[in-house]
């Protein structure tokens, strides 16, 4: 029976399930892969809240109610409580699982040392939006909820925390805790946002509240329970599938690409050439320029925060013309000057044409805005302190833009993909993540969600677009209207 330095008892846990165990943070969340063994921490720590809680209410959250009975409820009733009633003196269940005849809502009652009761309400939420309903007029000491990736709306976390608010319970004693895998949106989900970006935002506007976050990060190695049989057998069965693998082996915050634009045809071993595994970038292979090269095309989207640039061969071959994607420039949230930035692409340009040997021509191209809009500040516009900060070796044309142009771009690159005739280099990694995440808005003007991969799509597709806008058929949103037909007289 482990006891602590003082005598005190507490369950047979691994030291990653003792830090969940201990930690007492307002809004905990518990991310890793699968078999981490993180939920069994959570409700180990949970069930102490109930022990050391007077008067406490905890409230579990899953997707579905099927899911719950045999996951992390059943977990609770038939692991962990039974391991605390036979070593806690005192703990014991007080009313056993049941089902409230007039809510309907699953529930039992557990001893605390204060000599009352704590309660255990499991709910589920079908739909996100629904937490306001379900949980009006409801006080938590603790709410948990499972398997968070499962739910897509912050609401969940935002509604549902104003409940932690029990009568006579300080503060600090409250806590919200979500135990998830990695969700298949990546780093542009709402739970990374909430936990791994806002409370380090430089000069947050409320430090006190952005400590109250904690990440604790459970691993496959974090668990000493696991058998090697076991570990092997989530190895095999997530290997051919590098997006789950990262999520469900590594544990990393990796987007899935089975609902992004190019997903279903931008394939790695066909469109990917080189290889980067080596640490040491000069060991990289990468694409490189073609025999007799003479012309490359730049891609450039400028903004305020955020610019991309790409540099693009154009190779014509007996099947048509071949694109060659040769390096990329990515800066994303940094205040890095437009001219600070040309002088990045400039190094690049300067590189690459040395590897050729001579000067080549360049095409840039770039969005209009870069061509029209007017800054205050510097009394000029984009792309003439583009021009300037090369020495007038960069002359942007804007490229065409017309209704459904984004459409068309998306288009372009689909059919490219689809013909194998559109390759990136290894060592763009922007725009590697860019085929595989770039997704659909949820509204009808935004048909490219304007995330961090939206940069690399703006700046490769200005140039392809403007390459080959001879090659498409631009017209019009169609129109409705009525024929009138008129007989023809015999």
């Amino acid at each position: 029976m482990p006891l602590d330095a003082s005598g005190a008892w507490y369950p047979s846990i691994s030291p990653k399930q003792l830090e969940i165990f201990n930690c007492s943070k307002r809004y905990l969340l518990v991310s890793g892969p699968r078999y981490s063994s993180k939920t069994i921490g959570v409700l180990h720590r949970l069930v102490r809240h109930c022990w050391e809680t007077k008067g406490g209410r905890v409230g579990v959250f899953c997707k579905t109610i099927r899911n719950a009975k045999s996951g992390v409820w059943s977990d609770l009733t038939d692991l962990i409580i039974p391991e605390w009633e036979e070593n806690l003196d005192g703990f014991e269940i007080t009313v056993k699982p049941k089902v409230d005849g007039v809510t309907k809502m699953n529930f039992m009652k557990v001893a605390n040392m204060h000599g009352g009761e704590t309660e255990i309400q499991l709910h589920s939420l079908d739909v996100d939006h629904d937490i306001e309903e379900k949980i009006k007029g409801t006080r938590f000491s603790m709410i948990f909820f499972s398997e968070l990736s499962n739910f897509k709306d912050s609401c969940v976390f935002s509604i549902s925390k104003g409940q932690l608010r029990l009568p006579g319970l300080d503060y600090h004693r409250h806590q919200w805790i979500g135990d998830t895998n990695p969700a298949e949106e990546g780093t542009t989900s709402w739970i990374y946002k909430l936990w791994y970006e806002e409370p380090f935002q430089e000069d947050h506007p409320d430090p006190e509240y952005a400590e109250q976050f904690k990440i604790i990060e459970s691993m496959i190695h974090d668990n000493p329970y696991l058998s090697e049989h076991d570990r092997k057998d989530l190895i095999a069965t997530f290997r051919p599938d590098p997006e789950l693998y990262d999520r469900y082996v590594l544990g990393k915050w990796t987007a899935s690409s089975t609902d992004s634009h190019f997903g279903k045809v931008f394939k790695t071993p066909l469109h990917v050439v080189g290889n980067t595994d080596s640490p040491i970038e000069e060991e990289w292979e990468v694409i490189l320029p073609s025999d007799n090269c003479t012309e490359l095309i730049g891609g450039w989207d400028l903004g305020d925060r955020n610019h991309a640039f790409h540099i693009m061969e154009k190779v014509r071959t007996m099947n048509g013309v071949r694109w060659a994607v040769l390096d990329e420039l990515v800066v994303l949230h940094a205040d890095v000057s437009l001219e600070d930035f040309t002088g990045e692409a400039m190094d690049r340009i300067e590189q690459i044409e040395g590897h050729i040997g001579k000067p080549v021509r360049w095409t840039h191209w770039s969005d209009m805005s870069a061509m029209n809009r007017f800054r205050a500040a510097g009394n000029t516009y984009d792309h003439r302190v583009v021009a300037a900060a090369s020495d007038g070796k960069i002359n942007m044309i804007g490229a065409p833009k017309f209704a459904g142009s984004v459409r068309q771009r998306v288009k372009l690159i689909k059919d490219l993909l689809m013909l194998n005739r559109l390759h990136i280099s290894a060592h763009c990694h922007r725009t590697i993540d860019m085929m595989k995440f770039l997704r659909k808005g949820k509204s009808v003007g935004q048909y490219v969600i304007n995330d961090d991969n939206k940069h690399s799509f703006d700046s490769l597709s200005y140039a392809l677009i403007g390459e080959m806008s001879a090659d498409l058929e631009i017209s019009n949103d169609p129109k409705s209207g009525r024929i009138g037909l008129t007989a023809v007289p015999l």
